[in-house]
């Protein structure tokens, strides 16, 4: 168990010094013992404290030993040693910390008083770490301006920075402490040597890295800084042993030919290959720790400013089937990532900047967002999405969308979310929902650099969320967006409503209608052949001596889709629930093909009258309770029997009769929602039967 704090601090302490006092003829020495072990320490004559070598972490299960010994003088003689001995325990010693209590022993020395103070040091908040961190870049960007001029000016200004990551890293900190030694002692050397002037310099350089503080629990989690803390050490070794050696020799005047010289030379260029690559690992490795920490903490500002949704990212294992809208998926993806072309027609800036994808209810559009988004992703393209819904009162908000797509995006791209995070630092009142479009555009017009390939947004369903003059803001937003950065586009995929088909009309963006997609009957067809033979694997149908379906039926089935893949899919649910599907089946492909949205809805009819009795009071409570709280949030079956006063085993066996048309959501703590929203519609529209009509 480490030093933490009970109260639910989980910094770590650490035993700094301790401190002994008494009059002034007495002269105390202080020996520490750490579980009867002896712990090295040094005196600290300006404060007056006894300081380990090795920091002490202070745990639990310690059991600290403190001996005490004085030598008494009277007129400058000395007499025999005294000593005094005092045990304690490290809970002891952290409660006294955590509760801000002094924690001192008075031990006593052949009649006279004395006190022994303990300095206990935390380990530094996140907090303090990110300002360290802060001043580490500027310290660090002053040390590389530095490293410009002369030899000299390279590396004095250096050595003053040298002292905080030794400071928090012990093993760094003997390393640092060696080179500094080494440092001095070749830059002497340079005053009369024309041999090691290069070899100090890169010597000296590798001290520009012990500015770089990390917080001690930060450090112990960032793995990436041992290997390299491990090299720093042998190297400094070896260039302090070749050192020493080289000014010993040096000393003789040996001349400039001798051979021995030119072995000199030669462990001189080795040494100076080691310590560039040794300083490129270490800035590799600070940065890495470094940015790890900067990030963690910019995302948590984020996430506490912005509050994006969870739920609304795509799911890769929602797109299309294999096989299906190949050729729509590979035209949108092409689109999307190529680069926008010097020789677009000026009448038309916008036509490569945003993509609007769109069609009837139930066409298949959120299975081809997710596919392009999954393909988007798998290049590293995919600069976020958003997945709309109107049954979800966050993600049918056109407020949630920006801050959302703010919050990914800057996870995606670190100078983004530097921006982002400095505009939310700058302003402290600056709210999401308030200014979510300022933001946006003015964190991504600051960026002095920019991603080496393009990065698309995508939003479904996006008639599903706000009105018409909260959507065509979001857009404006969208599109100001992609012209001013070359390197971002948008893809928004929606129903044909009015206002979104304005908007792309009146700005010249490419629509893509996927009602005209002139493979949608094949792909349909393959799609119905996969369902009907699940059907028949499920309800183990015979299929010899030719498939249950048949041709005739196949093609009945295809005509009364319409194009519709949500006609097939909520199809192959109904039929799962039958023993004998054929029947089912029969009765639905009776009489003449009507329109797709009409078979769609005579299809959930049919499914509602299959499976639950419409004249009983229990089915049409509970379908008034599920359809009354959609929009505003998806209730599990415990929820609506409370609501309803209903048993949970009357509502749990609605739910499993409807499968076909209604799901748990697991995202939501398995709440009640329709397969698609075109249920919910159907359901509170005038073609609902009366009986199952939300009041």
């Amino acid at each position: 168990m480490s030093g933490t704090n009970t109260k639910g601090d989980d910094r770590v302490l650490y035993l700094e010094g301790v401190c002994v006092e008494g009059d002034a003829t007495t002269q105390f020495r202080l020996e520490l013992q750490i579980e009867g072990k002896d712990i090295r320490m040094v005196y600290d004559e300006q404060s007056s404290v006894w300081e380990p070598v090795h920091h002490l972490e202070l745990t639990s299960a310690l059991k600290i030993t403190v001996i005490t010994k004085v030598e008494s003088s009277v007129d400058g003689s000395s007499f025999s040693p005294l000593d005094a001995r005092v045990d304690i325990r490290g809970p002891e010693v952290m409660e006294a910390f955590w509760d801000s209590r002094t924690l001192s022993i008075a031990p006593t020395f052949n009649n006279r008083p004395a006190t022994v103070n303990f300095n206990i040091r935390p380990s530094p908040t996140l907090k303090a770490t990110y300002e360290h961190i802060m001043k580490v870049y500027e310290a660090m960007a002053k040390c590389r301006q530095l490293t410009k001029g002369v030899a000299e000016q390279r590396i004095n200004p250096l050595v003053r920075y040298g002292i905080s990551l030794a400071e928090i890293n012990p093993t760094a900190k003997i390393a640092f402490g060696l080179i500094k030694v080494t440092f001095d002692a070749l830059k002497e050397q340079t005053k009369y040597d024309e041999i090691v002037p290069d070899l100090a310099i890169d010597t000296g350089r590798t001290l520009s890295f012990s500015d770089c503080v990390l917080e001690d629990a930060l450090y112990d989690e960032v793995e990436i800084l041992e290997p390299v803390i491990k090299d720093l050490c042998n190297l400094a070794v070896e260039v302090a042993a070749f050192t020493c050696e080289y000014i010993k020799k040096r000393s003789t005047n040996i001349v400039l030919d001798s051979p021995a010289l030119s072995e000199d030379k030669e462990s001189i260029r080795n040494l100076r290959t080691r310590l560039k690559k040794l300083d490129e690992d270490l800035d590799a490795a600070v940065s890495g720790a470094t940015l790890e920490a900067v990030s963690n903490i910019e995302n948590d500002l984020l996430l506490k400013r912005l509050g994006p949704v969870e739920n609304a990212n795509y799911q890769g294992n929602r797109g299309c089937m294999d096989g299906t809208r190949t050729q729509v998926i590979n035209d949108i993806f092409i689109r999307a990532t190529e680069k926008i072309g010097n020789d677009v027609a000026p009448q038309c800036p916008n036509v490569d900047r945003m993509l609007w994808i769109y069609g009837m209810p139930g066409i298949g559009k959120s299975a081809i967002a997710n596919s392009i988004c999954r393909r988007l992703d798998e290049i590293k393209q995919l600069g976020r999405s958003f997945f709309c819904r109107r049954d979800d009162p966050a993600r049918s908000e056109t407020k949630s969308v920006l801050p959302t797509l703010i919050y990914r995006l800057a996870g995606l791209y670190g100078p983004y979310r530097n921006r982002v995070a400095q505009a939310l630092r700058d302003d402290p009142q600056l709210t999401p929902q308030s200014a979510s479009g300022e933001l946006f555009l003015s964190s991504l017009q600051s960026l002095n650099a920019h991603p080496s390939r393009a990065l698309v947004l995508v939003i479904d369903a996006f008639d599903e969320c706000g009105d018409p003059n909260t959507r065509r803001q979001l857009l404006v937003h969208l599109l100001k967006a992609c012209k001013w950065n070359q390197w971002l586009k948008a893809i928004v995929i929606s129903r044909p409503e009015h206002d979104i088909r304005s908007f792309f009309n009146t700005n010249d963006i490419f629509g893509r209608d996927l009602g005209q997609d002139d493979n949608s009957r094949t792909d349909i067809r393959h799609f119905t052949e996969v369902r009907m033979k699940m059907v028949a694997d499920k309800r183990q149908v015979s299929q010899d001596p030719e498939p249950w379906v048949g041709e005739r039926r196949l093609g009945h089935i295809v005509n009364r889709s319409g194009g519709l893949f949500l006609f097939v899919e909520t199809l192959s649910q109904y039929l799962m629930k039958h023993r004998n599907p054929k029947v089912p089946l029969d009765r639905l492909l009776e009489g003449p093909s009507e329109e797709a949205s009409i078979e769609l809805h005579k299809l959930y009819l049919a499914a509602i009258e299959s499976r639950v009795n419409a004249e009983e009071a229990e089915p049409r409570l509970i379908s008034r309770a599920v359809i009354g709280v959609a929009p505003h949030r998806a209730l599990c079956d415990k929820s609506i029997a409370a609501f309803t006063g209903l048993e949970i085993g009357i509502v749990s066996s609605w739910v499993d009769d409807l499968s076909s048309l209604v799901y748990r959501d697991k995202t939501i703590q398995r709440g009640i929602r329709v397969r698609h929203i075109s249920i919910l519609e159907y359901l509170t529209g005038r073609f609902c039967p009366l009986d199952f009509e939300s009041t």
